[in-house]
């Protein structure tokens, strides 16, 4: 067999790995749970609205892409470990030739697509490269999500760079030797830092996996740093508990329900994140750009409306995706909660009736914020902000489903995705010309008829406990809380 017949089937299976790996692994199809969300109404859209099947494509072909990134990236990285790093020869070398050669496919097809469905409006190269850029540092450094969750196309200087780097011959070969070097560099050679990261994401992973049974962090997964920057966002939640404990018996029997449960809190320490992160964003905005003319401030809002808009309700459909993960994870707790004196037996209906009006009471300020970005873009940006909302007002109807139900480790996926889904369901919306008014009083129509409906299966602590099914609840026990 020749030297290149041997190179390549060399990179053909540094190619296959992430794919065998993740077959190998329990649970691999649920990883597409996830892209097959997003396509399945697309698809349906794409159906009904023939006008804009180019548009609904494109879009749907983006899903893929970045899916298909994300997974590819993430299982290079999983081969790039130190110690072979250090002790195979050529391993470090063959994982960045195949992680550039995925970002530069990744790239021009992303490009293609945007061309495709939009058009050279835009110097979509400049803004293509540096996502891609970032997809190859995550894994790595899972931190950097907060640049785009932060910033994303709304910063001005994203704009300005990407101009820039279209407008001048000289800086776009310089722009490019840049980001591959950026890219190749995301693979480690086995160097100190990259031990460090390495041992950094091996104990985030312990502890998320400690979380998932039930159990606490272990201390060594959380460092000085990780808990101090935790107590910035959670002391609202430590606060409340501790007024919560001071009341004692005289504190509502739901509120007391949730500290026991380990969802107390959890409302007001995302007011206060929500308050850091888009105030802090207003304030350089603010600072940045104060002499921007009206024309200007328009055209941003339009453009950074997709994005704030999955931000902003993200943030607060966190709590109801997180609170299944909980429930499930705690469920040995609960055994014994539901033991003690005074707690109602098996009619929990006003501790649902408190979660939704916990959301009810966070949708209304994201709401809010969300029309006032539409309001400061074109009339069409209020339009869509408003359909956005109006899809994600019904969400704790549908956490409230998947708890009573829950069989097994939570699928997170409906719920997590459900922003995202709005965010792409509120385009076509904007499109056919619903007015914003409508768009909310459907939203509230909906959520009206979810109320009204009368649901068979009743929560149940623990979770999982069914108590119409007789023939289950001896086993119950044996399989669920030992």
């Amino acid at each position: 067999m020749s030297a290149g017949a041997t190179w390549l089937g060399r990179q053909a299976a540094v190619w296959q790995q992430p794919w065998a790996a993740r077959r190998s692994q329990r649970g691999w199809r649920q990883q597409w749970v996830a892209p097959v969300l997003v396509s399945l109404p697309v698809l349906g859209l794409m159906a009904a609205w023939p006008a804009g099947w180019r548009l609904l494509a494109g879009l749907l072909a983006l899903v893929w892409l970045a899916w298909d990134g994300w997974l590819l990236v993430d299982g290079l990285h999983q081969q790039s470990r130190p110690a072979l790093a250090r002790l195979v020869p050529g391993q470090a070398t063959a994982l960045r030739l195949q992680l550039l050669l995925h970002a530069a496919l990744l790239t021009a097809a992303a490009v293609a697509v945007l061309l495709l469905t939009l058009g050279p409006v835009r110097p979509w190269l400049w803004f293509v490269l540096p996502m891609v850029v970032l997809l190859a540092w995550l894994p790595r450094e899972p931190w950097l999500w907060l640049l785009p969750a932060l910033g994303g196309f709304s910063l001005p200087w994203w704009r300005w760079a990407a101009e820039v780097a279209s407008a001048a011959p000289g800086l776009k070969l310089l722009a490019v030797l840049l980001a591959m070097a950026l890219i190749a560099a995301a693979i480690g050679q086995g160097g100190r830092l990259h031990r460090w990261q390495a041992a950094r994401n091996e104990r985030w992973r312990r502890a998320a996996a400690a979380q998932r049974d039930g159990l606490g962090s272990p201390p060594v997964a959380t460092g000085p740093l990780l808990v101090a920057l935790s107590r910035v966002f959670d002391w609202p939640r430590r606060l409340w508990r501790r007024r919560l404990l001071a009341r004692g018996a005289t504190a509502p029997l739901p509120a007391r329900l949730d500290l026991g449960l380990g969802f107390g809190g959890q409302w007001a320490e995302l007011a206060w994140t929500a308050l850091l992160l888009f105030g802090g964003l207003g304030l350089t905005l603010a600072i940045v750009l104060p002499s921007r003319s009206s024309a200007e401030w328009q055209e941003m809002a339009d453009f950074s409306r997709f994005g704030l808009c999955v931000g902003a309700f993200s943030l607060i459909t966190s709590a109801l995706h997180g609170r299944l993960g909980r429930a499930w994870a705690r469920r040995r707790e609960q055994a014994l909660l539901v033991l003690l004196p005074g707690l109602p037996a098996g009619d929990f209906a006003r501790l649902e009736q408190r979660w939704r009006r916990e959301y009810l009471l966070s949708w209304l300020p994201a709401t809010a914020l969300m029309l006032a970005v539409g309001a400061a873009g074109s009339p069409a940006s209020l339009d869509y902000t408003a359909a956005c909302a109006a899809l994600c007002l019904p969400l704790p109807w549908l956490a409230q489903h998947q708890l009573r139900r829950l069989h097994g480790q939570p699928s997170l996926a409906p719920l997590a995705l459900a922003p995202v889904l709005a965010a792409v369901l509120a385009w076509p919306v904007q499109l056919l010309g619903v007015p914003w008014w409508a768009s909310l009083a459907a939203g509230a129509l909906v959520y009206a008829g979810l109320a009204r409906r009368h649901d068979a299966v009743a929560l149940s602590l623990p979770a999982g406990r069914r108590p119409d099914r007789p023939d289950t609840m001896a086993a119950a026990p044996r399989q669920d809380y030992r």
